[in-house]
């Protein structure tokens, strides 16, 4: 018996099954039975389905009162029981991010209030070694618990550091497979990977530009040694490396990028090629600071009354995109993260590029970036 509290007065047996296995034919196999020393009144009172289960198992002594649950896991029980009693224990910060999947089952099965979860999630993640984690598993999990600053790093990390098409990772997708992202969360991610490819490509397709309308002799060689070089690196051309590398990668290939053009080339054709093409690299890596859950927040329903007052409610001020989020950002973690109907959005960045045309939009790592 595992004692929740010193004060119990019922018994709370939950059973956790091979989930899996209960679509195959046959017997449901048990993977672990468990008895919670709990507080009945506790329990009744932050959960409709279990106060009707109790008063449906009455009994002369309540100590003997036992519920069986399914679809749980003894761990994410414990977690919930010891959260709704005020007796978490720092045990309970080393359950495996598979546990949050049964922590959002519990929370639907038995009607409990999930935002009771976020203290003791944000405590669960400075516990973790993220190193160790997937950024494509941690997005569910900050999205359900409103862990803004992880949801934001996982979401960048999934840009950037995921090769090809971003899908999420369940670590529970046999047993658990309706809890999940919605579809525009995903989407999201891949149409800002997919941003940052034309605004890397134009920044290094300038100085090829400028050597193609050159009218000098040299430039023929010149524009020769700067595509032959950014070929070097690997990066380049982006189709066929793109959909299989991750931009991470790419970038870092591109930062060693060398070429020096000839000595005896003409001024114009004599540039910082190799500052031009880092900088490039540069204004990728900075261009997206993740999804923010405030943004998505307060973009989600839509306006159900005032179309205007919903506008202003989304308007970001002109000098910081991420106010009055939690976490900082840039215009385009705005823009991805706008869960609204796409007329609104466009309708606030024409307002804000019409009263600010010059606008540019400071960054938390003191880089400016815009649409």
């Amino acid at each position: 018996m595992i004692v929740i509290t010193e004060a119990g007065n019922a018994n709370f047996k939950a059973i956790q099954w091979d989930i899996s296995c209960l679509r195959k034919p046959g017997p449901p196999q048990v993977v672990r039975e468990e008895i919670f020393l709990v507080t009945k009144q506790i329990l009744t009172g932050n959960s409709r389905v279990l106060r009707e289960r109790f008063d449906s198992h009455q009994s002369s002594d309540n100590a003997n009162q036992t519920l069986r649950t399914k679809e749980d896991s003894i761990s994410s029980m414990e977690v919930w029981l010891r959260v709704l009693h005020n007796t978490v224990t720092p045990n309970t910060y080393k359950v495996a991010i598979d546990e949050m999947w049964y922590l959002t089952a519990a929370a639907e099965n038995y009607e409990f209030d999930i935002t009771r979860l976020k203290t003791w999630f944000d405590e669960w993640y400075i516990h973790q070694d993220l190193s160790r984690l997937s950024c494509q598993q941690l997005l569910f999990p900050c999205l359900t618990f409103d862990h803004s600053q992880g949801f934001l790093t996982a979401s960048r990390e999934a840009v950037y550091g995921v090769p090809g098409h971003i899908e999420e990772d369940n670590p529970t997708r046999f047993s658990l497979p309706r809890f999940r992202l919605t579809p525009i969360v995903t989407q999201n991610l891949n149409a800002a990977r997919g941003r940052i490819r034309p605004i890397l490509h134009a920044a290094l397709w300038r100085p090829a530009k400028q050597l193609l309308d050159a009218h000098c002799s040299c430039k023929e060689k010149t524009l020769f040694g700067y595509i032959k070089a950014l070929h070097g690196t690997g990066a380049w051309p982006f189709d066929p490396v793109w959909p299989k590398e991750c931009v991470d990668d790419i970038l870092s290939k591109l930062n060693r990028f060398s070429y020096q053009p000839a000595a005896h080339a003409c001024t114009s054709c004599r540039q910082n090629y190799e500052a031009i093409v880092k900088k490039a690299a540069q204004e990728a890596q900075y261009y997206f600071d993740g999804l923010c859950l405030d943004c998505m927040k307060r973009s989600k329903s839509g306006p159900e009354s005032d179309e205007e007052d919903y506008l202003n409610d989304n308007m970001p001020t002109p000098d910081d995109w991420s106010q009055p989020c939690e976490v900082r950002h840039g215009e385009p973690t705005w823009y991805y993260s706008f869960m609204g109907r796409r007329e609104h959005r466009d309708a606030i960045l024409k307002h804000l590029r019409g009263r600010h045309p010059k606008m540019r939009v400071p960054r938390v790592n003191g880089k400016n970036s815009t649409l």
